[in-house]
């Protein structure tokens, strides 16, 4: 029997370029095979088509393989974007106790100065 329509239809899937299923709202079964071949659900049986059966079962055990890949490659992003952030935080913290400090010891050098503004006597009259 031609399977012909069946591999194209397949082939479409693997692709995530399908004609009749939406795209990326799929998993890659018999079922979904069979509907993007322009079929009827459950017309893919084993007894007639185990190579096409076959073909289906390791597509979707790669499909779910790179959609755990993807997953995890996001979460490390998100790690090392949550790391950068933690440090930049502590970073901006630093300057902000830094210009605090920076903001006293200006006052206390103000007191000085006009300690010592009292201080001078004006020899000129």
């Amino acid at each position: 029997m031609s399977t012909q329509h069946y591999d194209d239809a397949l082939d479409r899937l693997i692709g995530n370029k399908p004609i009749i299923l939406l795209k990326g709202k799929f998993s890659i079964n018999n079922d979904s095979v069979a509907i993007e071949a322009g079929r009827r659900r459950g017309s893919i049986k084993a007894s007639r088509y185990p190579d096409l059966i076959r073909k289906i079962n390791h597509a979707e055990k790669l499909r779910r393989n790179k959609q755990k890949h993807s997953t995890n490659k996001s979460l490390s992003s998100i790690t090392k974007l949550k790391l950068k952030y933690e440090l930049l935080d502590r970073k901006y913290q630093v300057a902000l106790n830094r210009e605090v400090m920076y903001q006293l010891q200006i006052e206390e050098l103000k007191k000085e100065l006009t300690k010592f503004h009292s201080q001078v006597v004006n020899l000129h009259p």
